[in-house]
């Protein structure tokens, strides 16, 4: 069975085991969001200045693509009670409009050993999340958005990360948040990494500023 389908149905389990007395902040608190982007790209290469006569009888002129993307993004509320558990969805899916051989490489779509740009990629991720208090620990497919962590939004679709997230705002003015897993490759940032982050910042004195924490990543 397909890894997304296996993914779905995961989150129906999930969904249909959470106790109906407590699913109230579950449900009323939940998001649905479809985001649309239709993304042409042109780069143009057509200076061959310092470029040797092989290199410039070889080279792109130009590399241009167009593509539509579609990002579905599911939030849960929190189940009723002092510990609130909830389960986040996201699904990816990038469809070519434009492309060819010679023109393919802008980072918008994945590109086969042949130099054709893919008719259409996807992607999709659960994520489980706990709270207590205004501590919230997330594990599975993460957006992260950190002092120190960002994913890549610069194209058609975003990076996703899968791995464990630890945000806490329990002590007044400072939030405190530690990361670890791995990235997914994706046209433009392959490939996948390992990485760790840890961040603490002091929201009533610096709030764009962390302090220098630990933090490592690697890639294959």
């Amino acid at each position: 069975m397909p890894p997304v389908i296996l993914r779905g149905a995961a989150c129906g389990l999930l969904c249909g085991c959470l106790p109906v007395a407590g699913a109230a902040g579950f449900i009323d608190d939940s998001t649905l969001k479809l985001q649309l982007r239709n993304v042409y790209f042109n780069e143009n290469f057509r200076d061959e200045q310092g470029m040797s006569a092989r290199a410039a009888a070889t080279a792109k002129s130009e590399r241009v693509e167009w593509a539509q993307g579609f990002l579905l993004d599911y939030q849960s509320g929190f189940t009723q009670g002092t510990l609130g558990f909830g389960v986040d969805a996201l699904g990816l899916l990038g469809i070519r409009l434009d492309s060819g051989r010679g023109r393919s490489g802008t980072g918008l779509l994945p590109v086969h050993d042949d130099g054709r740009a893919a008719d259409e990629f996807a992607s999709a991720g659960v994520t489980a999340k706990a709270r207590l208090g205004k501590t919230v620990v997330k594990h599975g497919s993460l957006l992260p958005k950190t002092p120190v962590l960002v994913h890549n939004d610069a194209r058609l679709l975003p990076q996703t990360y899968q791995g464990t997230q630890l945000v806490s705002s329990d002590i007044a003015g400072l939030t405190l948040g530690t990361s670890s897993g791995s990235s997914s490759a994706t046209p433009l940032t392959a490939p996948a990494c390992t990485w760790m982050a840890m961040a603490a910042v002091n929201r009533e004195t610096s709030p764009m500023r962390a302090p220098s924490m630990p933090s490592a990543s690697s890639c294959a």
